[in-house]
Order: structure tokens, then sequence, then C-alpha cells
């Protein structure tokens, strides 16, 4: 009779997790380790099992399902094993059911798009994001009252769901920005589709989705920064901690979910290395910020407290409203130019409304370039890859830069020649 068990990797990942592995067992010519593309934390998985805590929330949610997943490969597993033909069975064929489901048959749009999403290594959010996706597909496919299809999907209607998105009844107005990113999501899926011969057919082939518009960036200065640093908040502790968290964000230019995942002993003789999440799939890079004197102190003042996190970081909704109250008691109200996403106009809103923790990635490296004006430089810092086109989203390229900027063809120890202009005039 055969088996399957389950145990963890030795193996930790950046975010403390472990890749579920499954050991295989047919009679002693199928004795097989396979992987099963799921993780997670070794504190819930014991003998063999996922522990799922007894109260509720996204937590339970989410063990349960990764519980469900691992009883659906078993099942499959002994299943396929059952009926195959002893000279087929493989450790290849075994991994391939465990990972490629719906290989052997006809494969069904978002059961595909389930095993996409379970097969992706990604953050918290980013798996939100997919599942939005998901069920706004499921809404536009009764929408235009026809089943979504692999094989049928057109670049017409990709046009058509692009509309959707924008105009969706009973849905507030989208930006096209958010369309774009939804697109995006597709593409990668289908993509991942492609690559497992779930379907021959290639909807993006002359598909234009567009590229994401931004507004001009704004950031805090170096002066507005130090003021809300010394913003005296000791009557208000909670935001006096979340001011802290967020002056550390403007010295170390990290992005709000490596900032939630820094432990203490991320910072080694006064260095913060981390390998940013972003970038941890494909070609991770390491980046390695020095602290200065102040990034420094705020370290030291949460260092016996809140366990091994380097920082008290609250949920993003929490730390951004924090940040636009501590913004208001500020008085930080002058106006930024921002983009209307809906209409793709630039407006004029106070500061202190628009302020987020994305701001402070955008304090570090806007002020920075303005000091040193080496992107390469900046961007080892604050985890872009070489080249890369989101930089530019970060910079201001004010009026003073293009001063400098143009004041480098000006002659060097040149002396001009006098000209006599009226003698001129008479020749």
């Amino acid at each position: 009779m055969a088996t399957v068990n389950f145990y963890l990797s030795d193996r930790v990942d950046q975010r403390g997790k472990s890749e579920v592995l499954l050991r295989f067992t047919g009679g002693r010519d199928h004795v097989h380790r396979l992987r099963s593309g799921l993780w997670v934390e070794p504190a819930s998985f014991r003998d063999g099992s996922v522990i799922v805590p007894r109260l509720g929330g996204l937590r339970q949610r989410e063990l349960l399902e990764l519980r469900a997943q691992l009883e659906d490969m078993r099942t499959r597993l002994l299943d396929w094993f059952a009926a195959a033909d002893p000279a087929t069975v493989t450790r290849d064929a075994l991994q391939q059911v465990v990972t490629n489901r719906y290989q052997l048959e006809p494969a069904a749009f978002f059961d595909a798009w389930d095993a996409f999403d379970a097969s992706r290594d990604v953050s918290q959010g980013r798996r939100k994001h997919y599942a939005t996706v998901r069920d706004t597909l499921k809404r536009w496919q009764g929408h235009r009252k026809a089943p979504v299809t692999l094989d049928g999907l057109t670049a017409d209607d990709l046009d058509a769901f692009r509309a959707f998105i924008l105009a969706e009844p009973d849905r507030e107005a989208r930006s096209r920005n958010y369309a774009t990113d939804c697109l995006k999501i597709v593409r990668a899926f289908w993509r991942w589709c492609l690559e497992r011969g779930l379907t021959k057919n290639d909807p993006f082939v002359g598909f234009k989705i567009g590229t994401a518009v931004y507004g001009t960036p704004f950031y805090l200065t170096i002066e507005e920064r130090d003021a809300l640093y010394a913003l005296d908040l000791d009557r208000i502790p909670r935001l006096a901690v979340q001011r802290d968290v967020f002056i550390f964000q403007c010295l170390t230019g990290c992005r709000y979910g490596d900032l939630a995942r820094f432990k203490k002993d991320d910072v080694v003789d006064g260095v913060l290395t981390y390998i940013p999440r972003k970038s941890s799939e494909g070609h991770p890079v390491v980046v390695r910020v020095p602290l200065t004197a102040t990034a420094r102190e705020i370290v030291a003042r949460y260092a016996g407290l809140f366990g091994d996190r380097l920082l008290p970081v609250k949920d993003i909704r929490q730390y951004n409203y924090a940040i636009r109250e501590i913004f208001e008691r500020a008085e930080l109200t002058r106006p930024v130019a921002v983009l209307n996403p809906v209409t793709r106009k630039e407006e004029k809103r106070p500061l202190c409304d628009v302020a987020s923790s994305h701001l402070a990635r955008r304090t570090f490296v806007g002020n920075l370039y303005r000091q040193v004006k080496d992107p390469a430089l900046v961007g080892s810092l604050s985890g872009h890859a070489e080249g890369s086109r989101a930089f530019a989203r970060y910079r201001d390229i004010d009026d003073e830069l293009r001063r400098q900027t143009v004041e480098l063809l000006e002659p060097v120890n040149v002396t001009a020649p006098s000209t006599d202009v009226k003698a001129g005039e008479k020749d």
C-alpha cells in the first residue's frame, strides 16, 4: 500500500519559512522525495501536519488552505499511483502530478489560476492582489455571459476585460494604472500556463498592456524630516513610536514590506543588511545600508522590546493613518502635485493628506540623489536594480539640479575677451 508523508526542508528562507517536502513510498521499488512548492513557518508544522490556531482571521484561513492543498496532493498521488502502469512510475512522473495537477486533463481556467497562485513565492499583499484579480475575472465572466477559457481568450477579450475593470458596475472608479497592474498579473499567469503546456493560445501577442503613469515625485526636505523627528509627541506615545519608525524608513529607504520583516540580527556593526522582498525571486540582491547616528539611536530605543523584531511596525493601513496624523500635528501642509488616478491630471493636495510609508522611501532616494547624483550608488542603497526604470519615479530633477548640470559647461580659468560693442556696430 502506497503512503505519502510530509516533512519540512531544513532550509529557511528570508521570510522565515521552510518548504514542505513529500516522501512517497509505493513499495521497495518506489521511494521518492518530492517537492510541494508550498512553504510554511516551522512553528506552524509538527509531526507531518500543519498546525492551525483556534483563533479565526486571515492566518487561520491561510493555514487551513495549506492543509487542504497538502491533503489534495496526497490524494492525487495515491489515486494516480493506483491507476498507473508500474513501468511509468518514476520520480519525475510523481513530481509532475504534485506540481502540475492539470497536465493530464484539459485545464480549467480558474483551476489553473489557483495552481499558479499556489506556485508563486510572493508576499501576502501580492497574494491578496492575485485573489482580487481572480475575483474580477469571475465577475467579468458573469457580466459577459460566456466562460473564460485558456484556449478561447483573445486580445479583444483582454481589451474588454480592461474596459470592465475601469467601469465595472457598482464599483468605485478605478485608475488605468490599476488596470495595467491587473493585466500584468494576468500576463504572468498566461506565461506560466504556456510554460507548462496548458495551452498554446497566447492572447497577449499583439496586445499592448500600456505603461503606468505617475505624477511628479515629491518628498520631504531634510529640514522637514528633521522637524518631524523633533516634534514633541511625549503625550501621544502611539504616534511617537510610529514617527520613529517613519524616520528610520526615511534614513534607510526600505519598502514597507521589508521594514515589517526586519529582525534585530539584520543589523550587524551598525549596518542594516537584507534581501528586498520584491527582488527575492529571479535575481535577488543584497542591500547593505550603514545606519546614521539617528537611525542607530532609534534602533537602540527599542533594543529590549518587541522580541526579535527590529521595530514595532503596524499594519500598513494603521501605519499610514498614523503618518498622516503626525504630519498634520507637525503642520506639514505645503501643497504638492499628485496625479488623480482616474483623470490622470495633476492636482494640488496638502502634504499631510497624501503622506504614506512610501514617502519615506522617496525622501531617502530623493535627498541622496540630490547630494551624489549617482543612480547606481543610490540604487545600491535603496534596492533598485541597476538601470531600473522605476528608479526615475523617485528622483525629482529640479531647477537647482538643472542649473548645476548646465554650469558644468562653464569655462574654467578663462578670461573673456573685451569687446567694444559700439565699435563692432560701426563695422
